[in-house]
């Protein structure tokens, strides 16, 4: 899709200058500027019209707005624009807002901009993004330091910062810090393993960091007697087994930080994890080799644990020991950088693997950890760029809608992730085609502003389309008469087996809408014509977020214990299972077409979309996301409004209870989807241009050196 830029560009530049100046207010400047089709939303505008505006006085009145989303973005550019007085004054000045000084530290980041760090240091401690900041935008004047938090800082950074405290003192403190100055001794070939005879070893970050240290460096770890940790002995020998596993060079490693691939639908693993892994598995013979990187909770490591799998001849699956995951991944990996960056150049050592390539996929701490460590190995990085979580801050006809403070403050330090990596990445990924690079222009204005959309390649993503239920796997998975079974909690009496069925597939999590589409069926005329089956989450050992979900839909059963008549849920289950199941239940509802529906509120692209009309379901999704890009309204699938159990309801109801939708009709547009995916969504199609993105970024001659 092409664009004016340059008219645009002139036009922007025009707008903000009159609103610099006050001869038009915001809003006024926001509805201009909409007029563009540049422009998807409130928000998207006002990140190119607060970019443009160079009048300080202007901002801090912008940034004095009742909507939270406005003073961010006003203070942003505050931290960009504004002499290193006027930043000092603010930051030091007790009655500034959180909210603003977070904005203008971040500001700061994306310029490049530092302060010493006696005007940063009452900031410190004061909450982990300021931390995460304040690692970005500290400046260095001596070049000895005592403070661990700037050792980490020029770690991260490849300055050679030299620690003139006591490092024996802060190995005893544990922690990130315990384990931060070891990998320092390591770093500077001294001997840490007597440090450690004097250590209690009763940390176990420490402990963790001093076991990957002994293994990677062949160190006989005399220490592990002291260790007070289950896991340690376990983390140990399989640590050895995982000694030159793989000695491949050249490999890409893609990172699967939010979920196992092989556990799709429990936790957070989802579709992301099936991607990876199917993608991998094409990649692997086209590319060296791949290498996908799994976090694994030490609670989980016993002494037969294996850090490696192999699926696929060129596909290792690496797992990596990661303390306390679980809440780390809920804070989207804040605070722990280096801690990450560190076990990941130790596993990958041990395991033998020089990579040319990291592709890192979320907007989160893991992936700027990641991207940090390759830039200190000079490693290529491509980053998968998208519009989450902007489109979700404008509701109906793009307006900028309210929120607290607290969820403005996570969301938008997703985008601030994301402007980094867009600026610092080698490439970038975005998912789909024209329509999804729009919303990344939209929302990412130095794609044009620094012409920077020449490092974006769009790529749509794919599924399998070989056999996914060989003849062996049949004789095991749970099919379509499983449903039926009354030794599950949750199944369909028998006397509704006529009925078509209502099947979706995903993590068990708010954001995925499971419980919003079983209120939208059991409250509507639905449940007296379909069937529901929810797959996904793990019912024998559910996280928080799972937990919470299922006991909304025990109470809500409980109060309406008719609808249960025709509900099933079965746990999450490995890929291939719930496709073998998918086809059975294809199968045995012929020749009416199931119905796939995705209840959730947007997304990004969907894989089990895509597999459940490759299986010939009735695809009915969210209008929000990148769905949209494949599924064309009444010819191939539906879209729908999947805001509440109202709107996904009423949408439903009119789409398939419609008396014009025939079973021939319904029959021709599943056949439709089908044809879709196989002709364009097939994961060997999508692997190629993947491989031809990571083959031209390619280190040369001189960079190898």
């Amino acid at each position: 899709m092409k664009y004016d830029d340059g008219r645009f560009t002139e036009n922007l530049e025009e707008i903000a200058s009159k609103v610099d100046r006050s001869k038009i207010s915001l809003e006024d400047a926001v509805k201009a500027l909409k007029r563009f089709e540049l422009v998807e939303d409130d928000f998207s505008a006002l990140e190119y019209l607060t970019g443009e505006i160079t009048n300080a006085s202007r901002l801090f009145e912008i940034g004095r707005s009742h909507n939270a989303h406005i003073r961010v973005l006003a203070f942003i550019r505050l931290g960009e624009i504004l002499p290193a007085e006027g930043l000092s004054k603010f930051i030091i000045n007790p009655e500034s807002e959180r909210l603003a000084v977070t904005a203008l530290l971040r500001g700061m980041a994306r310029s490049g901009r530092t302060l010493p760090v006696e005007t940063l240091d009452v900031l410190f401690g004061t909450n982990l993004e300021m931390d995460e900041l304040l690692l970005e935008t500290v400046e260095f004047k001596e070049r000895k330091t005592n403070s661990s938090f700037l050792l980490e800082s020029s770690m991260l950074k490849g300055d050679d910062l030299e620690f003139a405290g006591d490092l024996e003192e802060e190995l005893m403190k544990g922690g990130n810090r315990g384990a931060l100055a070891l990998d320092y001794l390591d770093s500077r070939n001294a001997n840490w393993s007597e440090y450690l005879k004097r250590s209690s070893l009763s940390d176990p970050l420490l402990s963790m960091k001093a076991i990957l240290k002994a293994v990677r460096r062949g160190i006989i770890p005399e220490f592990l007697s002291k260790c007070r940790f289950n896991w340690a002995n376990g983390l140990y020998h399989s640590l050895e087994k995982l000694k030159g596993v793989y000695t491949a060079v050249g490999s890409l490693v893609q990172f699967s930080f939010h979920g196992d691939p092989f556990k799709s639908g429990r936790g957070s693993s989802g579709g992301i994890g099936t991607f990876l892994r199917t993608l991998g598995n094409e990649l692997a013979g086209v590319l060296d080799s791949v290498i996908t990187v799994i976090p694994v909770e030490e609670t989980e490591l016993d002494e037969h644990f294996k850090l490696d799998r192999v699926e696929k001849d060129g596909h290792l699956f690496i797992y990596f020991p990661l303390y306390g995951y679980q809440k780390l991944k809920a804070a989207h990996f804040s605070g722990y950088q280096w801690p990450l960056a560190s076990t990941m150049d130790d596993i990958l050592s041990i395991a033998g693997i020089s990579p040319a390539y990291f592709h890192m996929r979320f907007s989160d701490y893991a992936s700027l950890s990641m991207m940090k460590l390759a830039k200190l190995r000079g490693i290529k990085t491509h980053f998968t760029l998208t519009a989450d979580p902007q489109r979700r801050f404008s509701g109906g006809g793009g307006a900028l809608l309210e929120a607290g403070i607290d969820r403005v403050m996570e969301d938008t330090s997703r985008v601030q992730i994301s402007w980094r990596m867009l600026r610092e990445c080698d490439s970038l990924i975005g998912i789909g085609a024209s329509r999804n690079e729009h919303q990344l222009i939209s929302y990412y204005p130095p794609l044009i502003r620094e012409n920077l959309r020449c490092k974006l390649n769009m790529v749509p993503e794919g599924i399998s389309l070989r056999d996914e239920c060989p003849s062996e796997m049949r004789q095991r998975y749970i099919g379509y008469d499983s449903l039926f079974e009354m030794e599950r909690k949750y199944h369909i009496d028998r006397n509704r087996k006529n009925l078509p069925i209502i099947f979706t597939v995903g993590r068990m999590d708010p954001l995925k809408g499971q419980f919003k589409l079983l209120k939208a069926w059991g409250e509507s005329p639905l449940f007296n014509r379909y069937n529901l089956v929810i797959v996904g989450g793990s019912i024998e050992n559910p996280d928080e977020i799972e937990a919470g979900e299922l006991r909304k839909i025990e109470e809500y059963i409980r109060k309406s214990p008719l609808i249960s008549a025709g509900f099933c849920h079965l746990p999450a289950m490995e890929n291939d299972y719930v496709r073998c199941l998918e086809n059975d239940i294809a199968i045995s509802q012929s020749p009416r077409p199931p119905v796939y529906v995705a209840p959730s509120y947007k997304e990004e692209f969907g894989i089990a979309i895509l597999e459940a009309m490759s299986a010939g379901f009735l695809a009915i999704a969210p209008r929000r996301g990148g769905v949209k890009e494949y599924i064309k309204h009444g010819l191939n699938g539906f879209l729908i409004d999947t805001t509440s159990e109202e709107t996904l309801g009423r949408d439903l109801v009119k789409i398939l209870l419609d008396k014009d939708l025939s079973l021939r009709k319904m029959k021709m547009i599943a056949e439709n989807g089908s044809r879709t995916v196989y002709r364009r969504y097939s994961i060997s199609v999508v692997a190629r241009m993947f491989a031809d993105i990571y083959k031209s970024y390619q280190q040369s001659p001189d960079e190898k050196k």
